[in-house]
């Protein structure tokens, strides 16, 4: 799985218990077919979401099936998630895209990574960055921080865009503001050069920076890394 899934990620490996994920997912189906109908499914998610944590993914996994299959949109992009990891793609995709017709955020995100990949799907950044937009526009982090990046790159498939400068601009101040480092640094560049239509102005570009600064220090002294992660 790349990390995180974004689409300016490099290819995705190096997964963890890859292989009891995948034995946990055949013993899953076994499981539901005596599984008893539940009515509260945020407390049986609350519950599924803890075993993982926990690295019990045996328990877990029968749980968010029953869900996921019952249509629950967060169930479903929790799923994927775990089928992403086990390589399981095709599969992964297709409860993404379960979660994302229901317009759940984290399903928004996780297809728009598999487009972006074209892992279970065709490589297709148009559409990856499109979903990531309508992630972005349910306040989902991860989502604001890859637009971000896709900006700060001046990606061609975000670059085309007649409102690119704009779209920028507002990307990248909600990444900043939600403490991205990236974005920080390119809203200090473009308040001083003027890029992305922003009005020069040296004290803004000064804060940035300052801010900017803060922030590393403090991920530094935590051991935490500037890349926005999924969850």
């Amino acid at each position: 799985m790349k990390d995180p899934r974004m689409p300016y990620a490099g290819p995705r490996r190096a997964i963890d218990a890859r292989g009891r994920i995948r034995a946990a997912l055949v013993g899953s189906v076994l499981a539901l077919a005596c599984a008893p109908a539940h009515a509260d499914r945020t407390a049986d998610f609350a519950r599924a979401q803890k075993l993982v944590q926990e690295g019990d993914v045996v328990r877990a996994l029968p749980l968010l099936r029953r869900m996921a299959d019952e249509g629950y949109a967060p169930a479903q992009a929790r799923l994927a998630d775990l089928l992403d990891k086990a390589e399981e793609n095709e599969a992964a995709v297709s409860y993404y895209r379960k979660a994302a017709e229901q317009g759940d955020a984290d399903g928004l995100f996780g297809l728009a990574s598999m487009y972006a990949s074209g892992e279970g799907v065709a490589q297709n950044m148009p559409e990856a960055f499109r979903l990531l937009r309508l992630a972005a526009e349910k306040s989902h982090t991860p989502a604001i921080h890859a637009l971000a990046r896709g900006y700060i790159a001046a990606h061609p498939a975000l670059a085309a865009d007649k409102n690119a400068a704009a779209e920028a601009l507002r990307w990248n101040s909600l990444a900043a503001e939600s403490g991205f480092v990236p974005a920080m640094d390119a809203l200090a560049r473009a308040y001083r050069s003027g890029e992305w239509g922003a009005k020069t102005d040296a004290g803004q570009a000064e804060a940035w920076e300052r801010r900017a600064e803060a922030a590393r220090r403090a991920l530094a002294s935590s051991g935490s890394s500037t890349k926005p992660e999924k969850r």
